[in-house]
């Protein structure tokens, strides 16, 4: 696959306003959002993207919870990168909650938290129920598709090396997980370049789906919401199978 440049000047300039226009509408949307399929307390982990932490998705788990889920924050504190003892981490807690509740797991992970999340439902298929990733660069093996791209790599130097969990991973992570995925993407995405955040080829259980918003405001945009509320109904036909 070709490398994928960032995106536009003029996406990345606005980005940050309109991701506030889209906090505004849902705000004055509130109602209509919770009218969706509501959920029976099974669990859902939300995982925050690079740089951020569990702050970034309050408003979505709040949400989440309103709707009837029980959902969980990541104990992994700010999401810098991608890295062994993190996998590990969420790898855990996942099993954790599993154990505990009896159900599997639902991940969403925003930006690079759905790389995480892919990668978990790789690792443990038959402890998670579905995935769905927000503005995920699944396709950027070069990490070269963000305006972040630079930080991330003075953050994460060992992706270079080919010795490491790191460079390992960078080459699978646009392999789908073999689990009910979601793959939501936006060609107004002002961070991460859309055409490296959607699942090339033809996979059964993956599908991508278009949406009208900022990279940011991905984690509070109505539209967003609506889709993964009726993705989440779906949760007991992902529960037939125990591994």
């Amino acid at each position: 696959m070709e490398q994928i440049s960032p995106p536009s000047i003029l996406l990345t300039a606005t980005e940050v306003w309109r991701a506030g226009v889209e906090l505004a509408i849902l705000l004055l949307s509130g109602k209509v959002c919770l009218s969706s399929p509501h959920g029976n307390g099974q669990p859902v982990i939300v995982v925050p993207g690079f740089g951020a932490d569990n702050k970034s998705t309050k408003i979505f788990r709040n949400y989440l919870r309103k709707l009837g889920y029980i959902s969980y924050k990541w104990n992994q504190g700010h999401n810098l990168g991608i890295t062994e003892k993190k996998v590990t981490g969420l790898a855990e807690q996942v099993l954790v909650i599993h154990k505990k509740t009896g159900q599997k797991v639902v991940i969403i992970g925003h930006s690079l938290g759905g790389v995480y999340a892919r990668e978990i439902a790789k690792m443990h298929a038959s402890k998670v129920a579905m995935v769905i990733t927000l503005g995920s660069p699944i396709n950027d093996l070069h990490v070269k598709s963000s305006i972040l791209a630079p930080l991330y790599k003075i953050l994460n130097p060992q992706y270079l090396d080919t010795t490491v969990f790191g460079e390992k991973l960078l080459h699978k992570i646009s392999a789908p997980p073999p689990v009910p995925t979601t793959v939501i993407y936006s060609k107004m995405d002002g961070v991460v370049n859309w055409a490296a955040c959607v699942q090339l080829g033809n996979h059964p259980k993956v599908e991508n789906v278009e949406v009208r918003s900022s990279h940011c405001g991905m984690a509070m945009n109505s539209q967003v919401f609506s889709i993964i509320a009726s993705r989440l109904a779906q949760y007991d036909d992902n529960q037939s199978t125990e591994g």
